[in-house]
């Protein structure tokens, strides 16, 4: 019986060539496209996953007056741990200097992957080691953990273990262990860990005090303690340490931080509904195009009933031709999926590989349950044939089959205009994005880090620089432009009440950076070498700070800072210091040309190159031991929304995809429907209907189709794309020229998909379809 159901079923692919194409094709693209897609939420829900014991482990949130940050107490950690026995260990994991120069014999780099560590950092995480012991790698202040790329690039073949790094010509560091290459699904992502104890020897000021916030604290729990508990036990010790200011703390389960920071689980809603569509669309071409052939198919289902077969049987033979089906899918699937991973892979800039031992079983499964669904209907509506009518030649495919067919292609149009228009949101939100002016000139400014010794040479640099006509200016900051993360809730000022904990972002600068930027001042002054010193302690403050402190003009108030005090100079126009996605927030700007770590060089348009060889050579000739990088400030702007780019990036794919499985199946529909009006359209011609008129009438049904799809796609697509917009504080508008061109879209690319066949139907010759009538 399956030999007899097989041959069948491979007799009508070879009979029907286009419609088992389109039908086999669309579903495979389908099939590729979820696949691609559960890869992608696989990997987004697997962060930080392959750490043992990773449902123990958690992140401590600082909770302040105005936010919520991730920084804590430096001293929280040591407290938890000796305080609470349901603590099984902590470990403090904080930023170093952005640029640390490194060096080994005649090897020099600018490394930005350093961070800070406790001793405990390995053993509550378990990265694995290539080399050295986990347990005791980072106890001794001046030892060094580095990856594995780190141990090439500075060891090459050698055994890194017991070598020397030195780090900015000063402090020498003993390698004491090698990791695997932090995987790329890892929320904490390092090239070297260094000491806690280190920075905590040498900057004791701020490393010893309750009131400084900026060190990640992480905990692993006892497996019969929940956060619940825990979070009812710390939450007020630090109100305790900081005499009174309001602090409280929480915990993050670890396995959340990747979507608590970097990402939004929205998204794999978002693209998890995608999928679900795409293989809807697939499998509607199925269902579409095997209902609309019933009638051709109603002789075999006769013959089989007059022989006995019941309808049990039927409905098996068509559930079986539809597996068969979705499974000739599948392995042209697999050929697609490994042809367009690498590339998917660089649209996402993820490293998803393909595991068939866990592909293999998922993808089979999810055809299977593609092919009864899009094959169900189909059998139930062929079996459910009368014998008499099909015997008596007057079986037609009836108003239920045309209404169906109907249903399904507004459907895969709804789909289709939907994802169009969110195609065209996300393209008009990056092109915001880009032309929204930040408050600043970002344009033509370069940005060199200055670190590891090189910061001591600043000045001298500055000065030599703007010696040649070339450089229009020059400043330099301590944190790193386009963003600032700093935060200090250490200031006062009067009328502020004093046990108010409020954190409030701060850079420390040198003069000449409002100019340099050209930043719009709307009250008092900038800095000025004549009127300003660093020991004067001059602050700059922008509006939203203005607002915060409550006062119309805020010039001339003296700002407190630890035991240090200094005056408020001048109000700055609001610009943008964190990404887009987030409001502008109060900001200080102190004068300490001292704390600068980052330059800031303003060059012409025009000989970019020339200026660059000029900032290289004059770089070289006053700082020639440490290495030369820079950037463009505008490019490191532009990586700020590289998410929203990759966002666009799928869903242009998803949308093109999309369209091409519709317009696939409404070939095969419009093909099925000309070769099943041949008849009619002889007919009309014979009575003068005109081929244009003829091609109207082939069109219309389809015209009426995404028209009705149009009406039930512009709500949804509003709903969902102005939802996605809420996550950014700054936004486009959605206007009606997207609602009309993501329609008029679908229409064009729809009806230039079937007027090769209309106009074909339209200009056969009458009297070859009428010679046998």
């Amino acid at each position: 019986m399956l030999k007899n159901y097989l041959k069948i079923t491979l007799r009508n692919m070879i009979r029907y060539k286009g419609y088992s194409f389109i039908t086999i094709f669309g579903l495979a693209i389908g099939i590729t496209c979820c696949m691609l897609i559960f890869l992608w939420i696989q990997d987004e829900l697997g962060y930080d996953r392959f750490h043992t014991d990773n449902l123990n482990i958690y992140q401590v949130l600082s909770h302040t007056d105005i936010k919520n940050i991730a920084v804590t107490p430096v001293l929280l950690g040591p407290t938890l741990k000796d305080k609470y026995p349901e603590i099984v260990e902590t470990t403090r994991y904080h930023w170093f200097f952005s640029g640390t120069t490194f060096k080994y014999e005649d090897k020099q780099f600018i490394e930005k992957g350093v961070r800070l560590a406790d001793p405990s950092f390995f053993t509550v995480f378990s990265f694995p080691f290539l080399k050295g012991n986990p347990e005791t790698a980072l106890e001794d202040p001046y030892s060094i953990v580095i990856s594995e790329t780190i141990a090439k690039k500075y060891f090459a073949e050698k055994d890194p273990i017991g070598h020397i790094l030195t780090m900015n010509n000063q402090h020498d560091f003993t390698v004491t262990g090698v990791v695997k290459n932090v995987p790329n699904n890892s929320t904490l992502r390092f090239d070297m860990v260094i000491p806690m104890q280190f920075r905590i020897q040498t900057e004791k000021t701020w490393y010893t005090n309750w009131d400084n916030l900026f060190v990640f604290t992480f905990i692993k729990l006892h497996d019969h303690c929940t956060a619940d508990n825990i979070n009812a036990k710390i939450a007020h010790i630090a109100e305790e340490k900081t005499k009174g200011k309001r602090v409280t703390l929480s915990v993050l389960p670890f396995n959340e931080r990747h979507f608590f920071f970097y990402s939004d689980k929205m998204y794999v809603y978002i693209f998890a509904t995608i999928a679900i569509f795409i293989l809807m669309i697939a499998g509607f071409n199925y269902m579409n195009l095997a209902t609309a052939r019933s009638v051709k198919r109603a002789k075999e289902i006769g013959m089989r009933k007059v022989n006995g077969a019941s309808r049990k049987h039927i409905i098996v033979q068509f559930l079986g031709e539809s597996l068969f089906i979705s499974l000739a899918a599948l392995v042209l699937s697999l050929t697609f999926l490994s042809l367009l991973l690498p590339l998917f892979n660089t649209l996402t800039e993820k490293e998803m590989v393909l595991n068939y031992t866990f592909i293999l079983p998922v993808s089979i499964g999810l055809t299977l349950v593609t092919g009864i669904v899009a094959g169900s209907y189909p059998a139930f509506f062929l079996s459910s044939f009368q014998l008499s009518k099909i015997l008596g030649g007057n079986l037609k495919s009836g108003a239920k089959g045309s209404v169906l067919r109907k249903i399904l292609v507004v459907s895969q149009f709804m789909i289709s205009i939907v994802l169009i228009m969110g195609m065209m949101v996300v393209h008009k939100q990056l092109h915001y994005f880009r032309n929204k002016n930040p408050g600043y000139e970002r344009e033509h400014m370069v940005s060199i880090p200055m670190s590891g010794g090189s910061e001591k040479y600043y000045q001298r640099f500055k000065t030599e620089l703007l010696r040649d006509a070339k450089i229009r200016g020059v400043s330099g900051t301590a944190a790193a432009l386009p963003h600032v993360h700093w935060q200090i809730d250490a200031f006062h000022w009067e009328g502020k009440d004093p046990g108010k904990k409020i954190s409030i972002n701060y850079n420390a600068i040198d003069f000449d950076f409002v100019e340099t930027l050209k930043i719009k001042l709307l009250k008092g002054r900038s800095f000025s070498r004549k009127l300003d010193s660093e020991a004067s302690n001059p602050f700059l403050i922008n509006q939203e700070m203005e607002k915060l402190m409550g006062m119309k003009s805020a010039v001339g108030t003296t700002l407190r800072y630890g035991e240090e005090s200094g005056k408020i100079m001048g109000v700055m126009e609001n610009f943008h210091f964190l990404p887009y996605s987030q409001h502008i927030e109060p900001l200080i700007i102190h004068l300490k040309p001292k704390s600068v770590d980052n330059l800031l060089i303003r060059i012409p348009p025009d000989n970019i190159s020339e200026s660059l060889g000029f900032i290289k050579q004059t770089w070289e000739k006053i700082i020639p031991l440490h290495p030369f990088q820079y950037s463009f400030l505008d490019e490191s702007f532009e990586r700020s929304f590289s998410d929203v780019e990759k966002t666009g990036h799928l869903l242009n794919s998803f949308a093109v995809l999309a369209v091409i499985i519709s317009c696939l199946g409404l070939l095969g529909l419009v093909s099925f429907s000309a070769e099943e009006r041949t008849k009619e359209i002889g007919i009309r011609k014979i009575l003068g209907a005109s081929v244009s008129g003829i091609v109207l009438l082939l069109n219309k049904e389809l015209s009426r189709c995404i028209a009705i799809a149009t009406l039930i796609a512009w709500p949804f697509g509003y709903f969902a794309m102005n939802h996605w917009l809420m996550n950014f504080a700054y936004r486009t508008r959605i206007g009606i020229f997207i609602f009309i061109l993501s329609s008029a879209l679908a229409f064009i690319i729809a009806l230039i998909t079937v007027s090769y066949q209309t106009l074909r139907a339209a200009n056969f010759n009458p009297v070859d379809s009428l010679r046998y009538e």
